[in-house]
């Protein structure tokens, strides 16, 4: 919605603004002041198209941090930067600048940036292919486990978890036999 505010530490909805200029306004929920500069163009109506291209800045416009040459499309939620359509990056219901987006990516802030992923799959595999006592139920265990869990970036096979498992049960299947054998002749 053109015009519509939101107070930039509790993120409540603050109404819209219906003068161009400067103004402070007291924020309902967390009484904190918060000084509005308002150009014409916050009351400009925007096609779709325009702030997907990129379009170069006129007078008077407001333009992206990043970018002076470029019309802004959207501002930071974290920042306040104005940014234009080749640096808004949208995440969480959120519009982040590149640099808002590493600090989170940086401080762990944002959730849904996934820097590293554990391949169960793989791990699984590694003790099905270990002869010891207890390896193959354990990969059995974790391949049935971490069956629906997310795979590598990189590479989308699976084959690691079903080979964990096939040779997961030939494992256990032997442990088995190994101790009912020493059960049958004692």
């Amino acid at each position: 919605m053109q015009g519509a505010l939101k107070c930039p530490k509790c993120k409540v909805d603050l109404g819209s603004l219906n003068t161009v200029g400067e103004t402070i306004m007291l924020c309902p929920r967390c009484l904190k002041e918060i000084q509005v500069i308002a150009f014409p163009a916050l009351y400009r109506r925007i096609s779709p198209a325009a702030t997907s291209s990129g379009e170069a800045a006129l007078e008077g416009d407001s333009t992206c941090f990043y970018h002076p040459q470029k019309k802004a499309a959207q501002v930071c939620d974290s920042c306040g930067r104005f940014l234009c359509a080749l640096c808004d990056v949208e995440l969480e219901q959120q519009h982040l600048c590149p640099s808002c987006l590493e600090s989170g990516a940086r401080k762990k802030n944002i959730q849904s940036l996934e820097r590293t992923r554990q391949l169960n799959g793989r791990t699984a595999f590694v003790l099905s292919i270990i002869p010891c006592l207890i390896t193959g139920p354990v990969a059995v265990f974790m391949a049935i486990k971490y069956w629906n869990a997310p795979g590598s970036v990189v590479s989308k096979s699976r084959w690691h978890t079903r080979a964990a498992l096939v040779f997961g049960l030939i494992q256990t299947g032997f442990l088995v036999l190994v101790i009912i054998s020493i059960f049958a002749a004692a």
